[in-house]
């Protein structure tokens, strides 16, 4: 159930999160899996696909299961609610925030001034912060 699947480090949970797969997440996970494995090259773990995909089901599973919220990618410092931000994930930002994620590290902070991003993910996070406000 943890078998890396392929020599860029994936796991059959890390294709389920990737496919946007709700119930092969909940039957991997309920088997065993680790939802901490599954880990590419670059850092980019099941519960960054999950913030990208706009899963927040998936997010709370993986979460509950012991996947690190503030996992940041090794290639250029992305965190899960980073990576829900970029892709305009309302809901995976919701739950992210919900579940604690801290939004002062990696690229969350802004920290990555090269990219151009920092003002826009700093808005949209506020944006999606205040919207139950």
């Amino acid at each position: 159930i943890n078998c890396i699947t392929t020599n860029d480090g994936r796991t059959p949970l890390y294709q389920a999160a990737r496919c946007k797969s709700t119930n092969a997440v909940k039957v991997l996970l309920y088997r065993g899996a680790n939802a901490n494995l599954g880990r590419t090259s670059d850092g980019v773990t099941p519960l960054h696909w999950a913030a990208h995909k706009n899963s927040p089901e998936i997010i709370q599973l993986l979460v509950s299961k012991g996947a690190n919220i503030n996992c940041v990618t090794t290639d250029d410092g992305r965190t899960p609610l980073y990576q829900a931000t970029r892709s305009k994930s309302g809901n995976a930002i919701k739950m992210l925030q919900d579940l604690g994620a801290n939004a002062n590290l990696g690229k969350a902070r802004g920290s990555h001034r090269s990219t151009g991003r920092q003002k826009r993910t700093r808005t949209s996070l506020f944006n999606f912060a205040s919207i139950d406000a």
